[in-house]
């Protein structure tokens, strides 16, 4: 499996996407299984209404929320990272300026590939996760439809699903 082109990190990270893939499976089936054998014996399920449901934000506003909440976060981070560096520079300029040579340092990948790949990584943990959810949200449609779960977006039931984002890595 190993060639030219792929690290032994990389090689590490398809190992680990393939075991998550192959344990995703085996639970997609042991709650297939588990949904044919509760249809057998108890093949309609009372409607359940669940209070204050309805009182829930609806899914893309938490998501609109929390995108805000996070852009909000990292640019303060981002300026408070900046005026640090900044208040160091104009104590200590003459420490800055000094060269330090770690043997092997040149071997190391550099921050930008190792930030690349960290990303590149979650973003393909993430395709995993969402395949296995939609899977997991396939197999238990039928409880869905016979009224196990209440009806509407973000309730689990039936009702329009937010379109999701595109995907950059996809369009590059």
């Amino acid at each position: 499996m190993t060639d030219e082109n792929t690290s032994p990190a990389q090689e590490l990270q398809e190992e680990f996407l393939s075991t998550i893939r192959e344990s995703q499976d085996m639970a997609v089936h042991a709650i297939r299984t588990w949904m044919e054998t509760i249809q057998s014996i108890t093949p309609e399920i009372p409607s359940v209404t669940v209070p204050g449901i309805d009182k829930l934000p609806k899914p893309e506003e938490a998501t609109a929320n929390s995108y805000d909440f996070a852009a909000e976060s990292q640019d303060m981070a981002v300026h408070a990272i900046r005026t640090w560096m900044e208040t160091i520079q104009s104590i200590t300029p003459e420490v800055l300026s000094v060269t330090v040579t770690v043997p092997g340092i040149d071997k190391l990948p550099k921050p930008e590939e190792v930030t690349a790949n960290t990303y590149d990584f979650a973003v393909e943990l993430l395709r995993n996760q969402r395949k296995f959810a939609e899977e997991i949200l396939r197999v238990t449609e039928p409880i869905q439809a016979a009224g196990g779960a209440p009806p509407g977006p973000g309730a689990g039931g039936g009702g329009p699903r937010p379109k999701p984002k595109p995907d950059p890595q996809a369009q590059a």
